[in-house]
């Protein structure tokens, strides 16, 4: 497990710049709320006024009520914010890690020594693993506080619900690019591919809610199965989750094989 340790130490600074960020921005959502459930009635009548494209733009639809604690944090942290810093974070680990090493010439090295092929991308997706673990944990810790000090009355097991599936989302992503860069050896085009995919997953998800017609595409995209998951309401169902999770398990499997076959230059 040396590739794995090494991988976990050589992130510890950017894990905790993360966690930091997250962190402040949650307790921010905390300490924001009370001043807008003070204004409950004003909120209301501004938030009706909106369209409903505008809330299908942020993935949700318009029968969430905001003024609650749950429905304000899906809106504020968990619609996009938090969905978007988790890809990045986690596409940041897969695009530095096969990729990375063999644009920077040291995987010939690492390849060169008595570890399988199979062994270095199964690390590499262990490390992305734990450190996606670590940052979730870290926003459950945070969006429970958060929820104290600002009286929302989120539950345990809701927020744990949420925090797993946006962890599921970003590691999807992440998965996603270490595939890649496992395919292609390249950083630069590893972090475009997980770019696009992020940008036309979300316009999939999008297109699908407002054109009835292409409402079949929907389930091309993670975006819908993360928000079709996503309740900070009520406990998460784990059916709800097993999508995602089938989708990183296969890409997981691609990667690990196109990797054992493939010529590394």
């Amino acid at each position: 497990m040396t590739i794995f340790w090494k991988k976990c130490r050589d992130r510890k600074y950017n894990l905790l710049w993360w966690v930091v960020g997250i962190t402040a921005y949650m307790l921010m959502m905390g300490w924001y709320y009370p001043s807008i459930s003070e204004q409950k009635e004003a909120m209301e009548a501004l938030l009706e006024s909106f369209p409903d494209t505008m809330w299908t733009i942020l993935g949700l639809d318009g029968t969430i009520d905001m003024m609650s604690g749950s429905g304000f944090l899906t809106v504020e942290a968990f619609s996009i914010m938090l969905p978007i810093c988790f890809s990045i974070f986690a596409m940041g680990i897969g695009s530095r890690s096969i990729a990375g090493e063999e644009t920077d010439g040291t995987l010939e090295i690492l390849a060169a020594m008595p570890v399988s092929r199979g062994q270095i991308f199964i690390e590499n997706f262990l490390a992305l693993l734990v450190l996606m673990a670590t940052l979730g944990a870290c926003l459950w810790v945070s969006v429970l506080i958060a929820s104290r000090w600002g009286d929302m009355g989120i539950t345990y097991l809701p927020i744990s619900g949420g925090t797993l599936m946006v962890s599921l989302l970003g590691l999807f992503f992440g998965t996603l690019t270490l595939t890649a860069g496992a395919i292609t050896g390249r950083r630069g085009q590893t972090i475009a591919i997980g770019t696009a995919a992020i940008v036309v997953a979300y316009a999939l998800n999008t297109l699908a809610k407002t054109i009835t017609s292409l409402s079949v595409i929907r389930w091309l995209s993670p975006f819908h199965y993360y928000t079709e998951g996503l309740s900070l309401n009520q406990n998460l169902q784990f059916t709800d989750a097993l999508p995602l999770i089938i989708g990183i398990s296969a890409l997981a499997w691609i990667g690990f094989y196109i990797f054992k076959h493939r010529d590394i230059k």
